[in-house]
């Protein structure tokens, strides 16, 4: 206190000054100290951000899949993971063809353009664009994610749907990347197609006759007389049941007889048995007795848990893998060490496996060695397969 006779006391001194600026200093750099080392994984770790429209709440549907913890892949540069369909592989033992119709990296020039939409995630926004896409057979399209989470363009009207990726399947579309289908062994017709991480998310390929004459004959034309199924191979006698198309053989819908009228109509040409390999050495559906198990673990899809058991599995060249999902979100088993690996999925990749469901890897064409292995959807989720 001062009396107005008494001038005003001095309350700070020029120690307690400096003292106060030291404690703001060292608290300035102590936080730089924290921050500034982990600035650029704060930066490339952002959390995805999605805008949901207003409205009424969104419904679930008995086919959607819970994907909610999900972690976001980082935008991957386009790689050469899966060779396009007709592209030449170098080695026996990395040899890997796709799908027939299908190839997962874009080769070549650019197809018709289907876009995977920003936010195409959050069920109910805009997914596909066009929804309904139309070409000529031979096209190629050419899918590009613009979505910050993975996605597909698997043929078929959902995960319940038992004609599921027989016709094509990108498999997993990291963001950012693209993805080819190739129509060339499609019969003209509309092939309706899906995401099998977002089942909502659905579209529709309607494939018209292209300008190369009688082999583009719709699917629903009444064959001549004497003629068999349009993909039916030189041997008449011997079936597709359960293997990947040879030059040996017919569709299972082919008329066995060599002459007479044909009255089957035949299977869409870039068809195959679920139990076909989709890839050198996969398959993705359980056919047969089981393999040697491999079990994805519930609670998997967080992050530092125990995810894969036995998380290094050996087997015999030869010998078949059944995997089965026990957690509650979809996964792949897929060759490689992550999606930065160049020769992911070269080797074999089970595509997605739901929740509760199993898939098979064939190692009849794997060389003896060792094979690391990830999954697609959560690329910490890794192993390793050792083959002798």
């Amino acid at each position: 206190m001062t009396t107005p006779d008494e001038n005003p006391i001095t309350r700070t001194s020029p120690q307690r000054m400096v003292k106060g600026i030291l404690i703001v200093a060292i608290t300035l750099a102590f936080g730089a100290a924290i921050i500034i080392p982990f600035w650029q994984t704060m930066i490339h770790n952002a959390p995805a951000a999605e805008t949901k429209k207003l409205g009424p709440p969104e419904t679930e549907t008995g086919t959607q899949t819970s994907i909610g913890n999900i972690e976001v892949v980082k935008p991957q540069a386009k790689s050469n993971a899966n060779v396009s369909a007709g592209a030449a592989p170098s080695g026996p033992a990395t040899t890997s063809p796709a799908p027939a119709g299908t190839t997962n990296a874009t080769a070549g020039p650019a197809g018709k353009p289907l876009t995977i939409l920003a936010g195409a995630s959050v069920q109910g926004s805009p997914n596909f664009d066009p929804d309904t896409i139309t070409v000529k057979k031979g096209d190629k399209i050419t899918v590009t994610n613009k979505d910050t989470l993975p996605h597909t363009v698997t043929s078929g009207t959902g995960p319940s749907d038992p004609n599921t990726a027989k016709q094509f399947d990108t498999s997993i579309i990291e963001a950012g990347a693209t993805a080819d289908i190739e129509t060339t062994k499609l019969n003209p017709g509309q092939y309706p197609f899906h995401c099998t991480v977002h089942p909502y998310m659905t579209g529709k390929l309607v494939v018209q006759a292209g300008p190369s004459g009688p082999a583009t004959t719709n699917a629903t034309a009444a064959p001549s007389a004497a003629t068999t199924n349009a993909t039916a191979a030189p041997s008449a006698a011997t079936t597709n049941a359960t293997a990947a198309p040879s030059a040996a053989t017919t569709n299972a819908t082919a008329a066995p007889a060599t002459s007479g009228a044909a009255t089957t109509s035949p299977a869409p040409a870039a068809t195959t048995n679920a139990t076909a390999a989709s890839r050198t050495g996969t398959t993705n559906a359980t056919a047969g007795p089981a393999g040697k198990p491999l079990t994805i673990l519930a609670g998997a899809s967080v992050q530092g848990s125990p995810n894969f058991d036995p998380d290094t599995i050996t087997v015999k060249k030869g010998d078949k893998i059944t995997v089965t999902n026990k957690d509650t979100l979809p996964h792949t088993v897929t060759s490689g060490t992550g999606p930065t690996d160049p020769n992911n999925a070269k080797q074999f990749d089970t595509s997605i496996i739901e929740a509760g469901a199993t898939a098979d890897i064939e190692t009849t064409k794997l060389n003896p060695g060792q094979y690391p292995f990830f999954c697609t959807v959560h690329p910490y989720m890794t192993g390793k397969l050792v083959v002798q």
